[in-house]
This record gives structure tokens, sequence and C-alpha cells, in this order.
């Protein structure tokens, strides 16, 4: 096993994360999920999925975090 060692002159970049909630099409069950934040405009963002492991049935779905849809659905 290999390890990296941390360079203390390099700054940690440190990322912002978002939560929502879609329904699992396997499941049905509502599902946690998480996106990396970016800016961008809302009527962009209302037509872009993402992918997220879904942590119930270990399926990748494609969600749109702002509207909870599943693509598909």
């Amino acid at each position: 096993m290999r390890y990296i060692k941390a360079d203390p002159k390099k700054p940690v970049q440190q990322v912002k994360m978002s939560t929502f909630l879609f329904q699992c099409p396997t499941t049905g069950y509502k599902v946690q999920g998480y996106v990396e934040d970016f800016v961008a405009e809302d009527s962009a963002r209302e037509n872009t999925y993402e992918p997220v492991t879904c942590t119930l049935c270990s399926r990748v779905h494609l969600v749109n975090p702002k509207t909870g849809k599943v693509l598909g659905d």
C-alpha cells in the first residue's frame, strides 16, 4: 500500500458540496444525493443532469440536482 505525503507548501483545495433529495427508480425510496457546487445561471442548471451513485441500490442515476428528477422517469 502506498501513501501520498501532503506537501505543506501547496494549498489544500476545498470543494463545496450541495445535498438534494431524489427518488431512486430501482427501490422507490427517497435518497439524499451530493453534487459539487458550481455557479451557473438558474436557466442553465434546470436542464443539467449529474451522475449520482445511489446509496441504496449502488447504481448510477442521472439526476437534476435543482429539481430532483431522475432522467428517464
